[in-house]
């Protein structure tokens, strides 16, 4: 399944349930579950490549859901609304605070074709510019 078709279906899913629940997103203030984290660093037999691969999975989502933010110009909101989305999809409470966010949004616009000196003209990475997760995401874009 192309990126763009995921892109797509989980969008259209997504914009569906927002309007259905009244448009409600809240996002976590507190310290991130890591969730990530302990997905890849799981223990356990065949769980621990069944965790790898839904990390893997979500990080697949994250880059799709970039390069299409990317391609239609969308705006900080939907971008937004669009990870948590992911995030929740894939048992991840706090993607704001998970540093594979970060990098697989590196690798989104790295496929998307976005000059690094670009990447801070974009909605939503202009007001990361000074934070810890852009270093993120430009070292993953620089793979």
């Amino acid at each position: 399944m192309s990126y763009r078709l995921l892109f797509s279906s989980t969008l259209i899913i997504a914009l569906c349930s927002s309007f259905i629940s009244g448009c409600s997103i809240s996002y976590s203030s507190g310290k991130s579950s890591d969730s990530i984290q302990s997905i890849l660093s799981s223990s356990g037999g065949g769980n621990e490549t069944k965790s790898t691969e839904s990390a893997s999975l979500y990080q697949d989502d994250v880059i799709a859901a970039t390069v299409s933010f990317v391609n239609t110009e969308g705006t900080n909101f939907d971008f937004q609304n669009q990870i948590s989305f992911i995030a929740q999809n894939h048992g991840i409470t706090d993607w704001e605070n998970e540093k594979t966010t970060y990098t697989a949004m590196g690798e989104g616009l790295r496929q998307a074709g976005v000059t690094q000196d670009n990447i801070k003209t974009l909605p939503y990475f202009n007001r990361l510019a000074s934070n810890v997760n852009y270093s993120n995401i430009l070292q993953a874009y620089q793979k």
